[in-house]
């Protein structure tokens, strides 16, 4: 979408606004013009002159209080980070492959989209920003003779698993949660799974993303 598309798709109201209230303006100015002309009565020109002068004032603080109200929600609309608050997302992947011990989180640590910044490359988690519904996901591969048993968490409970047979199969999962602020969401090796060492396989080959639904 183009700059103008957006900006047209976002102020729209505020420029129906200000259009309407300038061509008030303007037909105020063309009425105190023609009495002027039609030289009508001193006392009665005053009159309605006092009048269109009261309109005119009263459209200029018009405009001034809708430019000064699209201002502040706009400004509103940002959060601390300079992301429009109810825009969060982020995709990260696994650019090496990782043996992964008894309930170890798995580090996808290479991220493309870390918009909200919720995601934390180093330590594998993401943080919800605010309250809201959230869907995530992952993707996991493994190698040639390993599976690989994986779990999503929140807050440490399990909400979805997966498991990749051994010989590079893959295996996804998938969650739609409802999330306080400061839940933690993360993929970690499955807690009931094999004692045994798991290799996953990175290579770019193994995911995490997620993004806000709705806030609440």
């Amino acid at each position: 979408m183009s700059g103008l598309q957006t900006f047209w798709n976002r102020n729209r109201t505020l420029v129906y606004t200000v259009s309407g209230l300038i061509l008030g303006y303007s037909i105020a100015i063309g009425m105190s013009y023609l009495l002027f002309s039609i030289g009508q009565e001193k006392g009665r020109v005053n009159i309605q002159n006092f009048k269109i002068a009261q309109l005119i004032k009263d459209s200029k603080d018009e405009i001034l209080n809708v430019m000064r109200d699209s201002k502040n929600s706009t400004s509103n609309e940002k959060s601390n980070d300079g992301t429009k608050q109810g825009i969060i997302a982020f995709y990260a992947i696994s650019t090496r492959d990782l043996d992964l011990e008894f309930s170890q989180t798995v580090v996808f640590d290479h991220v493309y989209t870390n918009i909200g910044k919720g995601y934390n490359p180093k330590t594998g988690k993401f943080i919800a920003p605010f309250d809201g519904l959230y869907r995530f996901g992952s993707t996991g591969m493994s190698q040639s003779y390993h599976n690989v048993f994986l779990q999503m968490n929140k807050n440490g409970i399990e909400v979805a698993r997966s498991t990749a047979q051994q010989n590079y199969n893959t295996a996804d999962m998938e969650a739609i949660l409802e999330l306080k602020k400061g839940d933690i969401i993360e993929v970690t090796r499955r807690t009931n799974s094999n004692k045994q060492t798991e290799r996953l396989h990175g290579n770019r080959l193994a995911s995490f993303t997620g993004f806000l639904i709705a806030t609440m």
